[in-house]
Formats: C-alpha cells, sequence, structure tokens
C-alpha cells in the first residue's frame, strides 16, 4: 500500500538544472512525488496484542527479516548465503539508492520510423532515515547515466560534429547519443551525460543573400525577386523588388501613438506597403502624463473629475482624441473614470496590450456654510446651512488648537461646552465628515471659517 504525504520533494526541487532534456527548452514537469512512494510495512509479530505506528525508515527487503526474527539467530539467504538482518539500513544511514520511480506517463521514441512506448522515471537517492524531511531526495545522476529505459543499457551512437553549417540543428561537438533514450553524453562509455546542451548543439537560421529579379514588373502588379538560403538548403525567399521603377499606389496609412511609443502618419503603397520616398511622414508625440483631480465636491449631481492629458511635447491633448466613461459617481465616495482614446491614440500599454486606463477620485461633501454662531457664557452653538448630501457628522476647530468632532443636537445644531477650551474663543473651522464603505476612510469638506467678534 502506498501513502500520500506532503510534496515536500518534487522532480523539479531536487533538479534545479535541464534534466533529460536534449534541447535545453526547460525543465520537465514536476509529475512524480517520491514520498507517495512511501510504503506502508504491515505486520503482526507472535503474541503481539497492541497496535503500534513507526515511522523508522523501512524497505521491501526488511520482510524476510521480520518474518524470521526470534526464530532463528544464524538466518542466512539459501541463495547468496548473506546473514539476513537490517543491519545494511543502520550501518549506511546517509545514502540509500532508491530503485527508478516511475511517474505513469508514457513517452513516444522514435526510431527509424518505428514508435517505442515506453515508461519514464527517474533514480533517486535518499539521505538520512527521515522520508518527510525536505531535501531528503535527490536524483541521482550517476544511475541516471548508468541506465536507460526499463532499467536497459544505453546504446550509444557516435555522433560527429559538424564542420558545414547546414540547415536546423548542427552539433560543435563530438558527443554521443543514445539510440533508445536519446540521452547525450561526452564520452563513449556513458559516464557522464551532457546536462546543459546549449554549450553542445546550435540552431542556424536562414539567412538570404544576393537576390535576383525575377522580370515580372508591370503596370498592375509590382515585380519581385528572390534569393536561396546561403548555405545552401534549397529554400528561397521571395519579396517585392524595391530597387526597379515600381508602380507604387500610396495611400495614407496611421500608426497610432501610445503610452510610450510616438505615432507616425506616412503614406505607403498598398501593394507592397514601401513607405513613399517623396515624405518624411509627421510624428505623433506619445502621451507623456495623464491628470485626474483628486477631490471633487459633491453638488446633489453625477460628479465628473477634470482629466488632462499631455503628450511629450507637453501638449494638452483635445477632447476629440478621448473618451471619458464615469462610474460611481452619483454621490459622496470613491468614482472612477476610465479614459478610452481614438483617432490618432490607442490605449496600449508597456506591454503592448490594449486596456482601457483607470482612475480614481474622491468626491468629497460639499463645502458648508456658518449662519451663526452663539456664545452663552457656557457653551458656543454653531448652527449651520447643509450642502446637499447626508453629512453625520463635523469636525470643528478653535482658535487652530482645539478640535472635536460633533452630532448635531436637537436643535440641529452643534455644541461645544467653554470648559473644554482654554482662552476666549476668536476662531471658529468647521468641515463635513462622511465614512465611505468603500475607501473605509473618512472623506472631508473643505475647511469654511468664521471670526468671532
Amino acid at each position: 500500500a502506498y501513502t500520500t504525504w506532503d510534496k515536500v520533494n518534487t522532480v523539479e526541487e531536487v533538479n534545479k538544472n535541464n534534466y533529460d532534456n536534449r534541447y535545453g527548452e526547460g525543465n520537465k514537469e514536476a509529475t512524480c512525488y517520491p514520498q507517495d512512494y512511501n510504503p506502508i510495512l504491515m505486520y503482526k509479530d507472535f503474541d503481539s496484542k497492541i497496535y503500534n505506528e513507526s515511522d523508522e525508515f523501512m524497505t521491501n527487503a526488511d520482510t524476510p527479516y521480520l518474518l524470521l526474527n526470534g526464530i532463528s539467530s544464524t538466518m542466512k539467504n539459501p541463495y547468496t548465503g548473506n546473514k539476513i538482518s537490517m543491519d545494511y539500513k543502520y550501518d549506511n544511514d546517509e545514502y540509500h539508492i532508491i530503485n527508478r520511480i516511475w511517474n505513469g506517463k508514457e513517452e513516444e521514441i522514435i526510431e527509424n520510423n518505428t514508435i517505442i512506448e515506453s515508461n519514464t522515471g527517474y533514480w533517486f537517492a535518499f539521505t538520512g532515515n527521515d522520508v518527510y524531511k525536505k531535501g531528503a531526495f535527490s536524483i541521482d545522476f550517476d544511475m541516471e547515466n548508468k541506465f536507460c529505459i526499463n532499467g536497459e543499457e544505453h546504446a550509444l551512437v557516435y555522433r560527429e560534429k559538424s564542420t558545414k553549417k547546414q540547415c536546423g540543428a548542427y552539433y560543435l561537438k563530438d558527443i554521443y547519443e543514445c539510440v533508445k533514450c536519446n540521452k547525450l553524453f561526452i564520452d563513449q562509455n556513458g559516464e557522464e551525460q551532457i546536462k546543459n546542451i546549449d554549450e553542445y548543439v546550435i540552431n542556424i537560421p536562414h539567412e538570404y543573400k544576393d537576390y535576383i529579379s525575377d522580370n515580372n514588373d508591370s503596370a498592375l502588379t509590382h515585380g519581385t525577386k528572390t534569393a536561396e538560403w546561403i548555405y545552401g538548403c534549397g529554400n528561397t525567399d521571395t519579396i517585392y523588388d524595391t530597387d526597379i521603377s515600381m508602380h507604387h499606389k500610396y495611400k495614407k496609412e496611421i500608426k497610432k501613438a501610445t503610452l510610450n511609443k510616438d505615432g507616425l502618419i506616412t503614406s505607403a503603397c498598398e501593394l507592397c506597403h514601401i513607405i513613399n520616398p517623396d515624405e518624411n511622414g509627421i510624428i505623433i508625440p506619445h502621451i507623456k502624463n495623464i491628470s485626474v483631480e483628486e477631490e471633487v465636491e459633491y453638488d446633489g449631481k453625477s460628479v465628473e473629475a477634470k482629466v488632462v492629458i499631455t503628450d511629450n511635447e507637453n501638449k494638452i491633448l483635445s477632447k476629440d482624441n478621448y473618451n471619458l466613461v464615469y462610474s460611481h459617481n452619483e454621490n459622496i465616495g470613491v468614482a472612477q473614470v476610465g479614459i478610452v482614446f481614438k483617432n490618432y491614440y490607442a490605449n496600449i500599454n508597456e506591454e503592448e496590450r490594449e486596456e482601457v486606463i483607470y482612475y480614481d477620485y474622491k468626491i468629497v461633501p460639499k463645502q458648508l456654510k456658518i449662519k451663526k454662531v452663539e456664545n452663552d457664557g457656557k457653551k458656543i452653538n454653531i448652527s449651520v446651512e447643509r450642502g446637499p448630501g447626508r453629512i453625520t457628522e463635523v469636525e470643528v476647530i478653535i482658535n487652530d488648537s482645539y478640535s472635536k468632532v460633533l452630532k448635531k443636537n436637537d436643535n440641529d445644531e452643534y455644541t461645544i461646552r467653554l470648559n473644554e477650551i482654554d482662552g476666549e474663543v476668536k476662531n471658529v473651522k468647521i468641515r463635513a465628515i462622511r465614512f465611505d464603505n468603500i475607501s473605509n476612510q473618512n472623506l472631508y469638506s473643505p475647511y469654511v471659517n468664521w471670526e468671532v467678534r
């Protein structure tokens, strides 16, 4: 039976370099967890009556010892003559070779048009006696190099290095390749596997030169010219022949400006897209800065923050070059404006993706108006004219030193007792407060001042 423990060791973790990958395209997927293959060994000893659990590291080879322990002190394997014990495990507890663990997938290996299906897996080295410990398992490359698929020996053939460039990949050095598993080695005995194939194999891109005219220019079509690959693979490349007198049909083309790249207005041929050599083109400066008003007073209607957009020449874009889309702007709180460019501009970001640009702004309570401030010798009563929007409370500052948040009383006034204030009351400032559930913060109106005479 098998149990699944925490995935503390994967193939990807125990091997940070490319493994068994001929062209260095990245690590194999970590589909194998060594802890999954930790067996549960269950047995009942003679006369035992209770159930015990042990996390001791066990192997299948421990079974004969557990079976015969207590029966004979001279147990031996009848075929090898070796003593049956678990001393081998405790005498060498620093390093255990774990048999190749198969990951359950099948890999197709094609050789001479024949498909050979074989399971793939790994040889693991186990250190210590704790199978749950992170780092306990590692891929044993000595065993990996020694064995091929299904435990067979490698069938190595010599791959002579290329002395002439050819299409596709070619070898830079002498190497040996297994025709069964396709592993590569630097020696004919298969003792040292090549782990970084980039040092041994290179891919040659197609390069063309000496284009020759196809002599097919006419009044209705452009002429072409063709070249072969310089290394003689037989591939060809055909392009428009822009060196001869051609019958261009120029049309205005616009490459839109983005948030980080200039645009360009030119005229290009409809057939071959060559730029009109008689025109220098008009550069469209890219977007340099977008400024959105941070706070706007609520006036009882949908509130729109001001947006100013400048280009790389510090010129303000006219509003016919973009649309503004507002949301959540019907009341006090955090609102949002989306900017969608048009005409000569596009919403392309630095990652070359098209996306609407959004900005947040705050709609704050409208500034209050103080109608009167009364001092009866014991307290100060402040009455205000409210702006639009429901205001829950106000903040009052007296003499620029005393501050208090108040709720209105039964007379629709805000009251502060004089015994809370040091000195004569000379100046009163007040602003409205409203809590915003979206941003989880208080939003304040601008202050209004009242000089006490």
